[in-house]
């Protein structure tokens, strides 16, 4: 996953009506989002029908015939015509109701362009050599997959030690099957991660946007819309409001899905009792809030050369290799995937599948799929990380085990430097760093900071 999993309708990349006829529709499935690595919500007006004008009948010309009787069979077919007549209007209107009141979220997409931070080449001699040696014609795989958990491992480390601050966008969409409910579904997630120094501000939200069967999804987003909120700063204070669910999630069903910052889904900043600071160890807030090292880090995947898989590319794709940006600065691409099954399976995916199992109320969920394409700057920092993931099991829900699967992707594109285009026009200026050192992402965090400080004491009823 790249930050975090969708795992909602799931939800770690992805989510996704009916017309009113007596045959069954297959279910639709959904495109949803997972580790790190990215809106609103529209329902159309209806006009009212304006009835026409009711003409008065003309006079008989000529005496009516009189009326025949029917039979006993004939009054009995009207009736059971009438009757099913009847039914057919009022499944018909079920679904019509069922249709307009569902609200859909069209995700809005936003260009996002960020620039190579001014940073020297965080690359040893030695590493560099050994990237050279993965990019060249018949490298083995061996070294190749050395070469890639070198570079994530560099970006890692870069991100986490030697950045002054960063924000990442975190976006992604994903698609689930539920079998029992012969349903599917769409959630997208929208979120951030931002990072000044040891202070660290983690969002995240995610929103059923579709359903197949749309009289359920009212009754889906009462389950399955979440939000996650985390605060560090340095080894003092720790914050996390785990996975709120449901109605605890507080997504709004407004038009307007823009936070103050970024685009994203628009919620609530939910209650002080939601944020639990009550924790033994820093270890104990990571095992809670689902971190393998550091909450800065890019992904919980435990990713080493031996955790990384080398499937077969499309045509004209490489494992490794190096690209050019329009201002000219370089960086590689990697593309790989993640050890989901057989030896070392477990210290690859055993935080990010306790996240996914958790946040879905399930105890068997597994990735079936996690292919990864990693973009490092040349000097060693993180560029943007895109996860296209799937997996299957069961989850409990409204009361029922419900076997799913879903196919989900998810990215996080981080900035280093300001960058107007992940700022709405109105906050711009506002987060501009001043000349008393007080950097963007410095005021960003604080105003975050203070969001939490500010939450109701209790949840609204």
């Amino acid at each position: 996953m790249e930050e975090k999993d969708i795992t909602e309708m799931t939800t770690d990349e992805t989510v996704n009506e009916q017309p009113v006829a007596p045959a069954e529709e297959a279910p639709e499935e959904v495109a949803i989002v997972d580790d790190d690595p990215i809106e609103s919500e529209n329902v159309d007006d209806v006009d009212p029908i304006e009835p026409e004008e009711v003409k008065e009948p003309e006079p008989a010309s000529e005496e009516p015939k009189k009326k025949k009787k029917l039979k006993k069979w004939q009054i009995a077919l009207i009736c059971v015509g009438g009757f099913f007549a009847l039914v057919g209007i009022a499944v018909g209107i079920f679904f019509l109701v069922g249709y307009l009141t569902s609200v859909k979220r069209t995700p809005m997409e936003v260009d996002f362009h960020n620039t190579k931070p001014a940073y020297a080449v965080s690359y040893t001699d030695s590493e560099l050599a050994l990237i050279n040696s993965a990019m060249a014609n018949g490298a083995s795989e061996a070294t190749i997959r050395e070469a890639i958990a070198m570079i994530y491992n560099k970006a890692n480390d870069n991100k986490i030690n030697h950045t002054t601050g960063a924000v990442a966008v975190l976006r992604g969409q994903g698609g689930a099957r539920l079998d029992e409910l012969n349903a599917g579904g769409t959630m997208i997630v929208r979120g951030i991660k931002a990072q000044s120094g040891d202070k660290f501000y983690y969002q995240k939200g995610a929103a059923i946007v579709e359903c197949s069967v749309s009289s359920l999804q009212s009754t889906l987003e009462g389950f399955l819309n979440q939000q996650e909120r985390t605060y560090v700063d340095g080894d003092d204070l720790f914050l996390t409001t785990g996975t709120l669910k449901g109605k605890l999630a507080l997504i709004s069903k407004d038009d307007e899905i823009e936070t103050k910052t970024i685009p994203f889904i628009k919620m609530g900043v939910p209650s002080k009792k939601r944020q639990n600071t009550d924790f033994d160890s820093k270890e104990a807030f990571y095992e809670a809030a689902y971190y393998l090292d550091d909450p800065r880090e890019i992904t919980n995947f435990r990713i080493n050369k031996d955790t990384v898989v080398l499937k077969t590319l499309e045509k004209g794709q490489k494992y490794i290799e190096i690209k050019e940006d329009e201002n000219g600065d370089k960086y590689y691409v990697c593309r790989f995937s993640l050890l989901i099954e057989g030896e070392g399976h477990d210290e690859c995916v055993e935080i990010s599948r306790k996240y996914l199992r958790d946040s879905s109320n399930s105890d068997n969920l597994e990735y079936g799929q996690y292919d990864i394409r990693l973009e490092v700057w040349d000097n060693g920092y993180l560029k943007m990380m895109h996860d296209d993931e799937q997996w299957q099991g069961t989850i409990y829900l409204l009361g029922k085990s419900i076997t799913t699967a879903s196919t989900n992707w998810y990215e996080s594109i981080i900035f280093y430097n300001y960058d107007e285009t992940i700022l709405t026009a109105e906050n711009a200026e506002e987060y501009r760093g001043d000349d008393e050192g007080a950097t963007w992402v410095e005021k960003l965090v604080k105003n975050y900071k203070a969001e939490l400080d500010n939450a109701p004491a209790k949840d609204k009823k």
